[in-house]
């Protein structure tokens, strides 16, 4: 069959299509359409459809008035079934096709059966909710508005057969106890029948059981009274009996299967040290006055947080719902099981209100609709744990106003309409370091406060870890705070000092992992190449190898999972745990030459972004060579100077870090670091780039000498980034450019550190001549300066400089006289280097005798 319709006869007549109410016609026309349909299936000879239609008053144009009003009835459903002819002709006579799912007749009769079926296995509960599903869909006076001697004749049975379900119902409402809540209800039908008696007993048996058994005596007076007067009968037995039981308080009256007085609440207990979290408790648990369903979503990261707090507000409002608390484990994230299909989650939801296995409706679509009808009336929470998607969670919704749900999932659910959404960040850093206290006890945290903040910085703020790095430390009393925070500096084990017995963060993340695509999967790791700071699509791109688009689809994906963070619009940031998992997953999963590629892309991209931003606010400037981007590498291009800047001022921060930290740092080998005589010394000179770049440029540049000294920085960091990439050349030309530069506007730092990075250049041109003059010429600019640190990285060039040009002796007095100068100030580094310089150079001078 093609498209479903819905045929309503339980009510005025309607039917309903795709697009909505298909128009009919008139009352005969719809009188037609009723005898057919409650003669679906068979053949409806014309002579039976006029007479039910006209009855004894047939026009002599019956036949062909019948045969017009079956020709627009075909017209209008063919319509709404997609083209499908719904009626047919056999003989003299038509059929209708319809399925018993499309006529509410059937659907009725089908859930009475269901409900009977459950009485017979004594599952009360399943048998209410049924039957209060199939007196749901009366719409109002049935077959209203049909004319014609067959529709008044079965408007009068279903109607009659309506009202009998409804007293069944409304019986198995006192069977389960729930007279006090039926009995609004008993009174309103009561008043519009009073001579029904199964009704009137019905009501007289709530208001006793409530206490009000003068008031059922009085309803059996007026119903004996008005049987008598309109009927002359009096009432029958069961009645009279009842009447005699209430005024005789028989105990017999009050004995009453009590399953529904025992309501569901299968809570499991708060977390005990829950901390923090006022505002998202605030939000959670305020009161909507029964304008529900109210249903939060609440999403985040792994190891946030959001169980806890989904079960902290369901404790926190479980004394307004006192009829159905329950949580069910949707086992979205759960290692080594599938999730439940909603299928699964809805029997144990229906379990947990009493439907026993016997029965429990077939299919999906029966059960949530149970489930449904069964919440209805109920003030009910439920919370619905680790959700895989928002189809799992979407059959399972209750409708009732006093219902409230709670979701929590690590991926967004963006896609389940009529829902609030809640998304967690890690702790803001004092709820942070409570947490931290309640679990290793507020005496020994508050001893090392300084120590209690390192901690729970170096774990993100997120309280997965902060939970196992503080039980850890509650287990080894001989440990301080300060020796846990030592042990968690050290990135290359952070995370496997971050995994418990039985949880850790690791586990939580490769969960996490495990459920993105294989292309998801590849283009986060690539995001471990950058250290901790923001960065955009273009960057992502240029690390992973894709073009912008697909970059930022592919970082958008990442941020519905919670898998990286959106400071703000189209800029992006890893957790920074999930970048040391996002560094582990490279080393392990990417080889080592699609890392170096990796590498030079980001490069090649940084330096041409950077030569486009120099060509934008320096228009009129003299050109310098730079070659086309690389295949896969596309650079930002500004329109104005002030998008260049606004980049510059977005990306300065993590510019400087991305050049610190992905030449120097061999990703194949966790934290060794490139020996810093291969370096050169020259590659300090970022420390005064860095100066430069950790400020905003102002713009329009206020007068000459600061545009050259702008210009001139700006050259000199695509000469660090081409030398970067080994192109020597094209590096010593950008150096040299802002060399002239920094000389004309009498920038004396600039300039020493432009010399410093020329010398470096000169050593791996093999220019040892022309690096020992740069040194020199940068010497006495530090000398003029008075900057010790610049002058002991000069003494160590220019030692490196007569080294190669086999002056050994002279190159071990500077050697040492860069231990000397160096030992004075915080150049560490720069000290280890000159030392060992010196030390191979006097061992070798030692050796040649």
């Amino acid at each position: 069959m093609g498209a479903v319709v819905r045929f309503r006869l339980l009510g005025p007549v309607e039917v309903q299509g795709p697009n909505g109410v298909v128009p009919l016609g008139g009352p005969k026309t719809k009188a037609v359409l009723v005898s057919l349909l409650l003669r679906h299936g068979q053949v409806v000879p014309s002579e039976l459809l006029v007479e039910s239609v006209w009855g004894d008053e047939r026009p002599p144009s019956a036949l062909s008035t019948l045969h017009s009003y079956v020709s627009r009835l075909r017209r209008a459903l063919a319509g709404a079934s997609a083209g499908e002819d719904r009626i047919t002709t056999v003989a003299d006579g038509y059929r209708i096709v319809v399925s018993p799912a499309e006529l509410d007749v059937e659907e009725f009769h089908a859930l009475r059966e269901r409900a009977q079926r459950a009485v017979d296995a004594d599952d009360l509960k399943t048998a209410r909710a049924v039957l209060r599903q199939a007196l749901a869909l009366r719409a109002g006076p049935i077959l209203s508005g049909v004319p014609g001697v067959f529709a008044d004749t079965k408007a009068t049975l279903l109607e009659d057969l309506w009202q009998s379900t409804h007293e069944e119902c409304l019986g198995i409402d006192l069977r389960l106890g729930l007279h006090q809540d039926i009995l609004p209800e008993l009174r309103v039908a009561w008043r519009e029948q009073p001579m029904r008696e199964p009704l009137a007993g019905k009501l007289m048996l709530a208001l006793h059981r409530c206490g009000q058994s003068a008031e059922a005596l009085a309803v059996f007076r007026h119903t004996r009274d008005a049987l008598v007067d309109e009927l002359g009968i009096e009432p029958g037995m069961s009645l009279r009996t009842l009447h005699e039981q209430i005024l005789n308080d028989d105990p017999a009256l009050h004995s009453r299967h009590d399953q529904a007085s025992r309501p569901h609440r299968g809570l499991p207990r708060s977390v005990a040290d829950f901390t923090g979290r006022a505002a998202e408790l605030a939000r959670l648990t305020a009161d909507d006055g029964g304008q529900g369903p109210v249903i939060w979503t609440i999403d985040g990261m792994a190891g946030v947080g959001k169980t806890a707090l989904a079960l902290r507000a369901a404790h926190l409002l479980a004394g307004r719902h006192p009829d159905l608390q329950l949580l069910v484990d949707l086992r979205g994230h759960t290692p080594g099981r599938r999730p439940h299909e909603p299928e699964q989650a809805l029997e144990i939801m229906l379990g947990a209100l009493g439907v026993r296995p016997s029965s429990m409706p077939a299919t999906e679509e029966e059960r949530a609709s149970l489930w449904r009808s069964m919440t209805a009336d109920r003030r009910a929470l439920v919370v619905f744990d680790d959700a895989a998607s928002a189809a799992q969670v979407r059959p399972l919704l209750p409708a009732g106003r006093d219902c409230v749900v709670l979701v929590t999932s690590r991926g967004r659910l963006s896609e389940l309409d009529g829902t609030r959404t809640l998304s967690l960040e890690p702790l803001p850093a004092r709820d942070a370091e409570t947490l931290f206290g309640n679990i290793v006890g507020a005496d020994r945290a508050e001893r090392e406060p300084a120590a209690v903040a390192e901690a729970v910085e170096i774990c993100g703020h997120l309280p997965l870890a902060i939970r196992v790095a503080a039980g850890r430390l509650r287990s080894r009393p001989a440990w301080s705070v300060a020796q846990l925070a030592q042990r968690l500096r050290d990135e290359t084990s952070r995370l496997a000092e971050l995994t418990g017995p039985e949880f850790g963060v690791t586990s939580a993340l490769q969960l996490c992992y495990s459920h993105l695509g294989e292309e998801e999967r590849r283009f986060f790791r690539m995001l471990g190449l950058h250290l901790d700071s923001e960065f955009d699509a273009f960057y992502a791109a240029a690390a992973s190898g894709v073009d912008p688009g697909r970059a930022e689809a592919l970082l958008e994906s990442l941020v519905d999972v919670h898998m990286l963070q959106q400071p703000s619009f189209g800029r992006y940031q890893l957790h920074a745990l999930l970048r040391l998992y996002a560094m582990d997953r490279l080393r392990a999963e990417e080889p080592a030459l699609g890392r170096r590629a990796a590498v030079q892309r980001v490069l090649h991209y940084l330096t041409h972004t950077q030569h486009n931003l120099y060509r934008t606010l320096f228009p009129s400037a003299r050109p310098l060579p730079l070659g086309p981007p690389p295949s896969g590498v596309t650079p930002r291009t500004f329109g104005t100077p002030e998008e260049a800047l606004r980049w510059r001022e977005m990306e300065r921060l993590g510019l400087l870090n991305s050049r610190v930290g992905i030449p120097l740092t061999d990703l194949s080998r966790p934290g060794r670091r490139i020996p810093w005589s291969r370096l050169g010394p020259s590659f300090r000179r970022l420390h005064v780039i860095g100066r430069m770049l950790a400020a905003p440029l102002a713009w329009p540049c206020p007068g000459r000498h600061t545009a050259m000294l702008t210009e001139g920085a700006i050259l000199g960091d695509i000469g660090v980034l081409c030398a970067w990439q080994r192109q020597y050349d094209q590096a010593r030309q950008y150096h040299l450019r802002a060399l002239e530069l920094f000389r004309a506007a009498d920038g004396p730092v600039n300039e020493a550190a432009t010399l410093c990075a020329l010398g470096a250049l000169s050593l791996y041109l093999g220019q040892p001549a022309a690096a020992l003059n740069h040194y020199r010429q940068a010497r006495k600019v530090y000398l003029r300066l008075g900057e010790s640190w610049g002058r002991g990285l000069t003494h160590t060039g220019m030692a490196l400089a007569l080294d190669r040009l086999g002056r050994p002796t002279e190159a071990l007095h500077w050697a040492e006289a860069a231990v000397d100068v160096l030992g004075g100030t915080d150049g560490h580094r720069e000290l280890a280097v000159a030392a060992e310089l010196a030390d191979r150079t006097r061992t070798c001078l030692t050796l040649a005798g």
